[in-house]
């Protein structure tokens, strides 16, 4: 590999956008999920689907940080 520090880490400050933009858009939607199911009087938490999605994920590193994005989406379904 013959990357430098100085291209490895611009790799990874494009990841970092992305991986932001994702975020701030799964939590747009997370309010509107709250919204919804506010309105069809609907709980906040549904296991099963959190399980599955940590289910899904085989590394821990990134399920313990899933752990926290689904944290941070429920809290934003209860958020006005």
């Amino acid at each position: 590999m013959n990357e430098t520090l100085e291209t490895m880490r611009k790799e990874i400050n494009a990841l970092d956008e992305t991986i932001k933009q994702a975020l701030k858009r799964r939590f747009k939607l997370s309010e509107s999920i709250g919204k919804y199911k506010q309105k069809h009087n609907m709980p906040v938490l549904d296991a099963s689907r959190e399980k599955e999605i940590l289910d899904a994920i085989d590394d821990t590193s990134i399920r313990n940080i899933y752990a926290v994005i689904l944290r941070e989406s429920k809290a934003r379904q209860t958020s006005e």
